[in-house]
Formats: C-alpha cells, sequence, structure tokens
C-alpha cells in the first residue's frame, strides 16, 4: 500500500470512528468527540466539517458554556440516508421509508395474498415503486434496500430457499428488486430481523444471549449470542417444524404434527371451531373472521370456549420455551407476535411453565418478556443494518 493509501485510509477510519460516535450518542460537542477518540481538536474540527459538507452531520443547537465559547453540538442529519425495508407475509407486506436517525417516516400496509412465485414478485414490485413513489427527496440518498420473510433464506445469494407460508422455493430476490431499484440488497428471515430490532432499540444492551419467538401464522425462532446474530449460511433455527406428534396433522412442508400445525392461527381456529360444534359456551358467532388476537383477547376475558383453546396453546408454548432454555440457556427470551397482545397475564402463565419444565439453574437467570414494537421492530432492525453496512462501514483492512 501506498504512502498516499495509508494516509487515505487513516483519513477514512478517523471519519468513521467519529460518525459512529455521532451515531452511538445522538448528539455531542467537538469537544467530547476529541475526549472519547483522542483525535487532535483540528483533526475533530476537519472530519466534523468534512461530514456536514457531505450532509451526513449538522449542527443542532449550541450548548452552555463552562466558562469559554459555548460548544457547539452536533447530531445526525436525518435526512442525509434512508432506506427502504419491508416485511413480507403471507397476507402482504408493510413497506417503509426509515431515515437515518431511524425514525419511520412512512409506512404503509399493501395487501395481496402472496401464494406462488408470480404474486410474490408482484407484491415486491408493487412495495417498491409505492416507496418510491412516496420518497421526498434524491433517490441517490436510499442506501439499500431490506426485506425480510417468513422461511429458509440464502443470505450469501439474496434468495429464499424454502418458505411453506409463503408456497415459494429457490426465489431470487435480488433479481425482482433490481429491476425496480439498483441497490444492495438484504434479506433477513422474519425472527431474525425481528429480534435485530428489538436488540438495538427496545432491550437493554446487558443481554448478549437473546432468542425471539414469534407465534403467528406459524412458529419461528431466532438466536443472539453474545450480542451477534447467529445465522447458518442456508438458514436454521426452523422451530415451527419440529415434530411434536408424528400421527398429527399434515403440515405445510409436508410432515405430520409440527408444531406450528398445533400453535399459531389456524389450528387455534381449527380447535375453537371443534369445540363450538360440540355445544361449549362462547360469545364467539363466526370463526372464519376471527383473528388470532381476538380468540386471545376472548380468552382474557373469560370466554369460556377461547380459555380452553389458548390454555392448551399456552401449555404447549410454554413446554417450548423451556427445552430452548434447557438448550441455549438465554438470559433473555422474547415473545412475538399474537401472544403478545395477550400482556402480563400471558407472559406469567408462560413463565410459570418456564420455572416448572426448564431446569431451575437456566429458568432462574432466564427472562422473558414481550415484544417492544410488534412489527416495527423487523423494519427498524433492517434499516439499522443496512446504514452499518451502507453508511458506517469501516474498510476491512485484512
Amino acid at each position: 500500500m501506498s504512502k498516499k493509501a495509508d494516509k487515505d485510509t487513516i483519513k477514512y477510519l478517523n471519519r468513521q470512528t467519529v460518525l459512529r460516535i455521532i451515531r452511538e450518542h445522538n448528539e455531542i460537542s467537538r469537544t467530547d468527540l476529541t475526549e472519547k477518540t483522542k483525535m487532535s481538536p483540528t483533526t475533530i474540527s476537519a472530519i466534523t466539517a468534512d461530514l456536514m459538507d457531505a450532509g451526513f452531520i449538522h449542527e443542532i443547537r449550541v450548548g452552555k458554556s463552562s466558562g469559554g465559547r459555548p460548544p457547539v453540538i452536533f447530531g445526525l442529519n436525518p435526512s442525509s440516508a434512508s432506506s427502504i425495508n419491508l416485511n413480507v407475509t403471507p397476507k402482504g407486506a408493510s413497506v417503509s421509508i426509515i431515515n437515518l436517525a431511524n425514525e419511520i417516516v412512512y409506512k404503509k400496509e399493501i395487501i395481496s395474498s402472496v401464494y406462488n412465485e408470480s404474486s410474490l414478485e408482484l407484491l415486491l414490485n408493487e412495495s417498491i415503486k409505492n416507496a418510491l413513489e412516496n420518497f421526498e427527496y434524491d433517490t441517490e440518498l436510499i442506501q439499500g434496500v431490506g426485506i425480510s420473510f417468513p422461511g429458509l433464506i440464502d443470505y450469501k445469494n439474496c434468495s429464499i430457499i424454502f418458505s411453506a407460508s409463503l408456497h415459494i422455493e429457490n426465489f431470487d430476490v435480488k433479481k425482482v428488486i433490481r429491476a425496480v431499484l439498483d441497490r444492495n440488497i438484504y434479506i433477513y428471515k422474519d425472527t431474525d430481523a425481528l429480534l435485530l430490532g428489538e436488540y438495538y432499540f427496545g432491550i437493554d444492551k446487558k443481554y448478549r444471549d437473546v432468542i425471539y419467538i414469534l407465534v403467528d401464522n406459524g412458529v419461528g425462532m431466532s438466536y443472539l449470542h453474545n450480542g451477534k446474530l447467529f445465522r447458518l449460511p442456508e438458514g436454521g433455527f426452523e422451530l415451527g417444524h419440529l415434530t411434536i406428534d408424528p400421527q398429527g396433522e399434515l403440515c405445510r412442508c409436508g410432515n405430520r404434527g409440527c408444531l406450528g400445525t398445533m400453535i399459531s392461527k389456524v389450528p387455534a381456529q381449527k380447535r375453537l371451531s371443534d369445540i363450538l360444534q360440540k355445544g361449549m359456551e362462547s360469545r364467539v358467532e363466526e370463526i372464519s373472521s376471527l383473528k388470532y388476537e381476538d380468540i386471545i383477547k376472548l380468552y382474557l376475558e373469560k370466554d369460556p370456549a377461547c380459555s380452553i383453546v389458548i390454555d392448551e396453546q399456552i401449555n404447549l408454548l410454554g413446554t417450548t420455551i423451556s427445552n430452548i432454555v434447557n438448550i441455549f440457556n438465554p438470559q433473555l427470551v422474547i415473545l412475538g407476535g399474537a401472544f403478545s397482545s395477550g400482556g402480563e397475564d400471558i407472559r406469567n402463565s408462560l413463565k410459570q411453565i418456564l420455572d416448572k419444565k426448564a431446569l431451575k439453574s437456566f429458568s432462574s437467570t432466564t427472562e422473558l418478556k414481550l415484544s417492544s414494537f410488534g412489527i416495527n421492530s423487523a423494519l427498524l432492525g433492517i434499516s439499522h443494518e443496512i446504514f452499518t453496512h451502507e453508511v458506517y462501514k469501516f474498510i476491512d483492512l485484512k
């Protein structure tokens, strides 16, 4: 490497260090930047001027004087960079635009059933075009597109290996998105994105080993180990396809008795229908239009039929969580999806099962919390990753 290249590299690394510290603290003065980076005041002045010229930071206000000239307080310029983020489900997509301050400046729910490759391609095209139509700045400020899907993800090749709920196999996401917008594409398993959002924005940073469990249209799981998302090259942690009853109902994956056929929306509706046909008392009149959250709400209101259904699912889910804790011994388990709408009553019921069935040395140190942001966790988690790689990235000197 030439001497000039060495100087340019050091200059770039210093710039990125300052930018990352401003990101971490939200607002900070030159004096504090000098103290935290150990760079000279002259270097900090040059770097902040460069970042202001590039539009990434701006002067927020003038701070209080401690005897000399009042300090200028810097912060990120939210409009200097944006990301387009999607959370895809069998029912459609949540599409959002998120700025550099991790603020959701635009969000829309696009309802469009996904049942094969062409329907997914149509949904992705419509979602990206919708975001672009509602983007108020130069599209060059869009740093990347991030999308979360249920199923097995090939992160390296940016494709969906298999998704039972979307009826998709070997789907090239990058090809579809690049046809609409030429940007770097980031794809995630749905629970990976949800876990990242909770980790960066929802929970205390003391938690370094975290499990996220999603119960909604199926059952999913992701794992954060020592503060890093644990991912296998071609997917993993398919909790919903854990065989519970070999003679049970046929799952969309082709096997019988998977956990997802016993816990989630459709099993709850089927079980409720069976109970009502036997004459059990209930306030439910029409099952087909009933949301999963509606059944849980009626359970909390002591509806007899819904109480049976949700009690059964709570017992199975609590046992599942106990088994996961016995395997991973995490500091924290986060529950997302419809069950998180049940509040502390359901959380307490699950924690009682966990305390009873998991190893006591594990359960005594494992906390159980409900999701803080719901689906927004996925959108925020993806945007954080995009900005980390596109705006705050360092040069790999290896």
